[in-house]
Formats: C-alpha cells, structure tokens, sequence
C-alpha cells in the first residue's frame, strides 16, 4: 500500500500540475534489504503517471552483495530495470546530465563506497558537454551532492576518517568553460 499511496499522491500533483509536467528520482529506489524487487512495481507506479519519468542511481541501488566484485556488477540490476547510469537529454532550453556518482569499491572500508567520478564517466561527460553551446544551462542530477549550500565543490566528505571524494576537481574543471 505504500506504493499505491505514493503513487496517488504522484498522480494528484501531476493532474493539479498546469503546463509540462516530468518527473525525477534522485536514486535509492531500492535498498540491499528489498533488493531490485521493488524496480517491477515501483516501475508500473512511474508508467502511470503518464509522464517522461528520469531516474539517478543512487548508493542504495548498488546492490553490495558478496557475488558484486565491481562498480558495473553492483549497478547491473539498477540497469536492466531503467536504463544507463549515466545519460543526458536537453529539455527546454537546458541539457541535463544524469550521473552516477556513487562507486562501489567492493572491501573499501566498512561502507563501500567513494562519491565521484569514475574516469570512462569524465571521458564520456567531455564529449557530451563538447556538443553543447557554452551558454547554455546545465542540470546536473546526482544522488550525492557535490557542490554546498553556496555552490562551491565540497572540500572534503569525510566518511570512517577518509576523504570519499574522487575526481571532484576534474568535474569542476571541466564545468568552468560554461556559464
């Protein structure tokens, strides 16, 4: 029931919505305890709305179990159910970019995970964002934020005494020739 809850709610705010209407989930659809048996109802709920429905993996989603020895095996589930990890779409006068930024590192301290980039995702965010003209708007959507309340780059995430972040400042060097 609770997705049928949560549904009608969705589809309340979408028929009270005037002009387009789309929808984003910023990730952890899932958790290791319900594992990707919620993808098949939670995916008729977002099919219902009717409407363009975007989805972010978020570290929950990344099933961190003992047969996963890689970041790709953790996110194999997330992808059969919705689609690439990473992905971009222009919408309006925006080109929005859809990122995971969870890596699993199986055995990497007692929660396994570093928060940033892996280095295929930075080749294929350099060629995306060369397509796009420099004036226009970027959306970045990602399950963990990368950026403070003031919109500068984390200086640190401190998780179990290590700093998780990875490749933060190659992300925030490659945005500095837009606006």
């Amino acid at each position: 029931d609770v997705w049928e809850d949560l549904f009608a709610d969705m589809k309340n705010r979408v028929a009270n919505t005037t002009g387009e209407c789309y929808g984003l989930c910023l990730g952890d659809i899932a958790a290791a305890a319900t594992g990707e048996s919620v993808y098949a109802p939670y995916s008729i709920g977002v099919a219902s709305l009717g409407i363009p429905f975007y989805q972010v993996i978020g570290n929950h989603d990344h099933f961190h179990v003992e047969t996963n020895l890689t970041d790709d095996d953790a996110a194999a589930a997330f992808e059969a159910a919705f689609g690439p990890r990473n992905y971009s779409f222009d919408l309006g006068q925006f080109h929005f970019v859809v990122i995971d930024n969870c890596i699993y590192e199986k055995g990497w301290r007692r929660y396994p995970f570093k928060y940033g980039f892996e280095d295929e995702f930075m080749e294929w965010l350099k060629g995306d964002l060369a397509l796009v003209p420099k004036d226009v708007p970027i959306m970045f959507c990602s399950h963990v934020d990368f950026f403070d309340e003031f919109g500068k780059l984390h200086e640190s995430m401190v998780f179990d005494d290590v700093d998780c972040r990875y490749k933060f400042e190659e992300f925030y060097e490659t945005l500095q020739s837009f606006e």
